[in-house]
């Protein structure tokens, strides 16, 4: 005789950030399996995010590295505007670990070098295929992003292009500003680099670029090479320091056509309602996931884990306004080059911080532009701001 299939509430695929926080939390009531094909839990990213989303997760605090009260965003040109608030970079390492270890503590399996691969409905539960086993569960969360096999085999996103970043942690010669965005280059295609110090003598520094599909070409590696060894900027590095690790992601964005299937919800970089940047998304996760978590608990509890009941979850995501606008404005720097940029950073002059800051973190709302002091220079059809804004809401 075989042996039996292994039984779990919750199958999490994925052990990224969204799948360790969905994990961590949902272990503590229900029994959970987490699934991650990779070797080791992923550590190749960083995370910035305000400082609201530490008000629900006080846990959390020996987590955070830094903190800064702005952020710098430069065109080619050194036109810049510098964004007040409340920012904080996280520690990676520290917090994959506390979540890590939360998750073991509740007796939830971690199961690396384990790749999902199909899953069958059997009565009423759902068998997923993960490596040479199946596992039989009440209900599946899949946290694969962009990769997820159920995300591209069934058309759950549709995408309209990716933000790729490339980038190490690098050795610092002197103390530097946080940069949000910098335009370094003079482009046809824009890229533009980051730079997030910490609070010992290093940064994490990257290029941010946005395509039409997954694929990298080799111009993000090789101008990030450039920026930090020979432009300008080398003088803040030092390069006798090499860390070998990069910091690396894939981010799509595009239309969500579903938050679930029948005993499948989907959440993270694939689930959220358009998380057009990580920051958007980590910071939107942290407020939410708690109480998104008890929900999924209940229905779990009561086997209402049917498309319907999954569909009503409430607590996830952004508003349908603020997701509308990011689509627009990311349509939009997907076409733009360095000109625009500068053009657009000469624009965020005229906005109150806390627009700016609330748009980077998916918080957009009618009050907040209709407060602007300067309203009447933003009401202006070449302002990239105010006609994403218009576009969305009349969309």
């Amino acid at each position: 005789m075989g042996c039996k299939t292994p039984k779990f509430d919750i199958a999490i695929l994925g052990a990224g950030i969204s799948g360790l926080l969905l994990a961590s939390e949902l272990s503590k009531e229900l029994s959970i399996i987490l699934i991650e094909k990779k070797s080791s839990i992923p550590s190749h990213k960083y995370w910035l995010t305000n400082k609201d989303c530490i008000k629900d997760n006080p846990e959390l605090v020996h987590c955070i590295d830094n903190e800064y009260d702005y952020l710098d965003f430069v065109g080619y040109n050194n036109v810049k505007y510098t964004c007040s608030g409340n920012y904080i970079l996280w520690d990676t390492n520290r917090l994959i670990n506390h979540l890590y270890q939360t998750i073991v503590a509740n007796d939830c399996p971690v199961m690396c070098s384990t790749q999902f691969y199909s899953y069958e409905y059997v009565e009423d539960r759902i068998n997923i295929s993960a490596g040479d086993k199946k596992y039989s569960v009440k209900l599946v969360i899949d946290c694969m992003g962009y990769s997820s096999p159920i995300v591209n085999a069934k058309g759950i996103i549709d995408i309209k292009g990716y933000y790729h970043m490339f980038g190490k942690k690098l050795k610092l010669r002197e103390r530097v500003n946080p940069i949000g965005l910098q335009n370094i280059i003079l482009q046809s295609s824009s890229k533009y680099f980051e730079l997030f110090p910490l609070k010992n003598e290093y940064a994490f520094a990257a290029i941010i670029s946005t395509q039409s599909s997954t694929y990298s070409s080799k111009s993000i590696l090789e101008e990030f090479e450039f920026i930090v060894n020979d432009s300008h900027m080398k003088s803040y590095f030092d390069n006798t320091y090499f860390d070998n690790d990069s910091v690396n992601g894939i981010i799509p964005v595009g239309n969500l056509n579903t938050r679930a299937l029948n005993k499948i919800f989907f959440y993270g970089e694939a689930g959220q309602l358009n998380p057009a940047t990580s920051a958007t998304a980590l910071t939107i996760m942290l407020k939410q996931y708690k109480d998104l978590a008890k929900e999924l608990v209940c229905v779990v509890k009561e086997n209402r884990t049917d498309r319907k009941n999954l569909l009503a979850l409430k607590n996830i995501g952004i508003s349908n306004l603020a997701t509308k606008f990011q689509l627009k404005l990311f349509m939009d720097v997907m076409k733009w080059d360095s000109d625009k940029f500068a053009n657009f950073v000469e624009q965020m002059q005229f906005l109150d911080d806390k627009l700016v800051f609330d748009i980077i973190f998916g918080e957009l709302n009618l009050i907040d532009i209709l407060k602007q002091k300067q309203l009447l220079k933003i009401l202006s059809p070449n302002n990239y701001l105010f006609k994403n804004f218009v576009k969305s809401i009349l969309s």
